[in-house]
C-alpha cells in the first residue's frame, strides 16, 4: 500500500530534475534542501525512483508529440494536426 502522495514542492523539483542525466539516488539528496525548506522529510528512495521514471516517461511522450510540429513550424509549414496525430 502506498503512503501519502508527495508534497508538491517535491513534485516541482523531481519535475526539473528529470530533465538531466541525475540518478534517482543523487534527486533524493538534491531534495534535502526542498525538505529543510518547507520542513517535511524527503520521500524515500523507492517514490523518488518511480517518480523520476513516470516523469521522464512523460518528458519523453511530450518531445515525441512536440518535436515533429516544432520542425514544421521552424521549417515554414503550417503543422496539421491529422497527420502529426494519427
Amino acid at each position: 500500500m502506498r503512503g501519502r502522495p508527495p508534497h508538491p514542492e517535491f513534485e516541482r523539483a523531481l519535475w526539473i530534475l528529470s530533465g538531466t542525466d541525475v540518478s534517482a539516488a543523487e534527486a533524493l539528496r538534491k531534495l534535502t534542501p526542498v525538505a529543510n525548506r518547507i520542513g517535511m522529510p524527503r520521500p524515500s528512495y523507492s517514490t523518488v525512483r518511480r517518480l523520476l521514471i513516470a516523469q521522464r516517461a512523460r518528458r519523453r511522450r511530450r518531445r515525441e508529440v512536440l518535436e515533429p510540429i516544432l520542425v514544421d513550424l521552424i521549417v515554414g509549414r503550417f503543422p496539421n494536426p491529422y497527420y502529426h496525430f494519427k
